[in-house]
Formats: C-alpha cells, sequence, structure tokens
C-alpha cells in the first residue's frame, strides 16, 4: 500500500510540476483522481486500525469515484463533459453494496473483483472509442494498463469464487495477494 501511495503521489506531483498551475485537457482532473487514489490507498492500509466503515465502505466508493474522474479526464481531453452523476451514483451504489456486505469478506472480494473490473475495463473501451483518430505509444500504454487492470479484478473475483482461500484477508499476504497487488500496480 506504500508503494501505491507513493507512486500516486509522485505521478500527481509530476503533473503539476510538468503543467504548472494551468491544467487543461484532463490533466487537472487526472491529477486529482490520483490525488484521491493515495487517500484511498491510505484508508485501505489503514484497515484493522480504523473502522471498517473508515477503511472498507469509505475507500471503495472513492475507489471508484478515481475510475469516474479518470473518466471525465480523457473525455475533457477530448473536449466533451462527464456529467457530475457519473461521480455520485456509483460511489453512492459501491457504498451501499460494501456497507451492507461489510462482514462478508468474500463477498466484498467478489464484488469488488466485478464493479472495478467492470469500470477498469469501461476505461479501456472509452480510451479505445475517443482516440480512434490518435495513434500514440501513451494512447496504447493506457488502454494495455486497464486491459490488464480490468483482467487482475475479474481474476480476483473469480478465484474469491473458486478458490476463496487464496485470498485469506485483505492485507494477509499470500501468493495471489502478492501477484494481484503487483498487476493492479
Amino acid at each position: 500500500m506504500i508503494v501505491m501511495i507513493v507512486t500516486s503521489l509522485l505521478l500527481a506531483a509530476s503533473l503539476m510540476v510538468a503543467v504548472g498551475p494551468r491544467f487543461h485537457d484532463g490533466l487537472g482532473t487526472w491529477t486529482t483522481a490520483l490525488l484521491l487514489q493515495a487517500m484511498v490507498f491510505a484508508l485501505y492500509a489503514a484497515r484493522g486500525v480504523w473502522p471498517d466503515f473508515a477503511s472498507i465502505v469509505i475507500p471503495n466508493a472513492l475507489f471508484i469515484t478515481c475510475m469516474t474522474l479518470q473518466a471525465s479526464a480523457i473525455y475533457e481531453f477530448y473536449g466533451k463533459q462527464l456529467s457530475r452523476w457519473w461521480h455520485a451514483l456509483p460511489a453512492l451504489v459501491v457504498a451501499a453494496l460494501f456497507a451492507f456486505f461489510i462482514e462478508k469478506f468474500l463477498v466484498r472480494v467478489v464484488l469488488a473483483g466485478v464493479i472495478f473490473g467492470v469500470g477498469t475495463l469501461s476505461l479501456a473501451i472509452l480510451v479505445q472509442r475517443q482516440s480512434r483518430e490518435s495513434c500514440g505509444s501513451a494512447r496504447w500504454l493506457l488502454l494495455i494498463g486497464y486491459l490488464i487492470g480490468a483482467a487482475t479484478m475479474f481474476a480476483r473475483a473469480l478465484v474469491g469464487i473458486v478458490e476463496p482461500g487464496s485470498i485469506p484477508g485483505f492485507m494477509i499476504t499470500s501468493p495471489f495477494q502478492g501477484i494481484t497487488y503487483i498487476f493492479g500496480f
């Protein structure tokens, strides 16, 4: 989690330095998503120290918001707008689901895998559809990164159903946990 926090903060700082005080083309929104992502990982890392609501429900709701902010940044890059409802509604739905299943770890693993897998796959599709006329290596890097992330999340959901012992706990290490955290990173 520390690596994820530091990386998110370094990427946000890099964008701030590279672009300066005037964010444009979605870079401000992307930076906001990175800063929020650092907070999400910090809240995840507080599992067992802070109350479950603060370390399970809130970070999962914010994590889907990171995804909607990335979608908004992609839209902004192409001169389009994403409605604010696309940020609020998914966060509320995810918060409600994780609050309802707060005592059921494996259900949350499957929910997270499916929800965040679909979210990440949706970002990949958005990148593909929005950037048809551009063929830069950054586009392919982003697209492949999202596809790897989606596959990783779907794999977590599937393993949570088929081989639940491979995921003993959120902060408990196992070979599968290590692999999925590396690919998620």
